[in-house]
C-alpha cells in the first residue's frame, strides 16, 4: 500500500506548486496553539441545529470533542486549518469525508517562531506534502464514491 502512496504521491508532484502567499500564510499561524472543541456528525441539519442553539445562546449540552492544544503544523484536516485562523470563540461549520463539522475555538497561545528565512525550506515541504495528501484523499473519495461494493450476509 506504501508503495502505491508513493506512487500517486509522485503522480501529484507535477500538480502541487507551492506560492510565495502560501509561505506567507503558513508561517503566520506558526505561532499559535489552538484548542478546538468540534461536533461530527454525517446528517448536516443536526449541525446545523446545534450551530442555531449556540447562536440563540441555548443552555445546552452538546457533544464536543476536544482536539488540543495543537500547532498548525501538527494539522493534516483542511477544515481544522481553516479554523485555525478563527478567534477564541468564534465557530465554523465545515464538511470534510463525508461528514459535517462545527468546530470552535477555545483558547489560542502565541508562541514565539524563528525568522521566516530560516524556516522557508521547511514550510514548502509541509505544503507540498499537505497539498499531495489534499489531492490523494480527494481521487480517493472518488474512487469510493463511483465503487459498487455489495456486503453479503454471511
Amino acid at each position: 500500500i506504501r508503495d502505491f502512496v508513493d506512487q500517486k504521491s509522485k503522480g501529484y508532484r507535477d500538480l502541487v506548486k507551492v506560492t510565495d502567499k502560501d509561505v506567507v500564510e503558513y508561517y503566520g499561524n506558526m505561532d499559535k496553539v489552538v484548542t478546538f472543541i468540534l461536533l461530527k456528525n454525517k446528517d448536516r441539519a443536526v449541525i446545523d441545529q446545534a450551530r442555531e442553539l449556540i447562536i440563540a445562546k441555548e443552555d445546552v449540552t452538546l457533544p464536543w470533542k476536544r482536539i488540543g492544544p495543537v500547532r498548525y503544523a501538527q494539522i493534516e484536516s483542511p477544515a481544522l486549518r481553516q479554523a485555525f485562523t478563527l478567534e477564541v470563540g468564534n465557530f465554523q461549520m465545515a464538511e470534510e469525508g463525508g461528514e459535517s463539522y462545527l468546530i470552535r475555538v477555545v483558547h489560542k497561545e502565541m508562541i514565539p517562531v524563528k525568522a521566516l528565512d530560516t524556516l522557508r525550506e521547511e514550510i514548502e515541504k509541509e505544503i507540498i506534502a499537505n497539498k499531495e495528501r489534499e489531492l490523494f484523499e480527494g481521487w480517493l473519495a472518488s474512487k469510493r464514491k463511483s465503487a459498487q461494493i455489495k456486503l453479503l450476509a454471511q
